[in-house]
């Protein structure tokens, strides 16, 4: 019988050792190993070998990763300079790994959500109509 089945678990889970997943991934054999051991990826030991849900890693690794500003313009339809502002002004909320700021397109939607909401009642369809006066600043100040 197998084990998984034997502690409830019914749907069918993809258990790799690190390196397997890791390549499965395409992310470093390091990245994964402390992931796993931090407790933010699923994984158990069999003997001496650290398994990992793959699945469930590729879940979580996504969200970690985040996308850029890039990104978040062109899903929100802000200039690039609007969201620099928004993290400049505190208001979109990021991350920073390294040199680039990275997203989480959920927690930025919702900050939108409240920044509109507050900023004109929610009575606008098109969000960069909403920042269009952010524009115009930037064009003022490098004149």
């Amino acid at each position: 019988m197998n084990i998984i089945a034997c502690m409830g678990v019914t749907e069918r889970m993809m258990f790799r050792t690190i390196r397997e997943s890791a390549e499965l991934l395409g992310i470093s054999m390091n990245l994964l190993r402390k992931a796993a051991k931090s407790g933010d990826v699923p994984s158990m030991m069999i003997g001496s070998r650290m398994m990992v849900d793959v699945d469930e890693a590729r879940k979580i690794i996504s969200r970690f990763m985040g996308v850029g500003i890039g990104a978040v313009a062109a899903e929100t339809g802000l200039p690039k300079t609007a969201v620099r502002r928004g993290i400049r002004e505190g208001w979109i909320p990021y991350y920073r790994p390294g040199r680039e700021y990275l997203f989480d397109m959920d927690e930025v939607k919702a900050a939108l959500a409240a920044r509109t909401g507050f900023r004109d009642g929610g009575k606008s369809d098109n969000v960069a109509d909403m920042f269009s006066e952010d524009r115009e600043d930037d064009a003022l100040a490098a004149e």
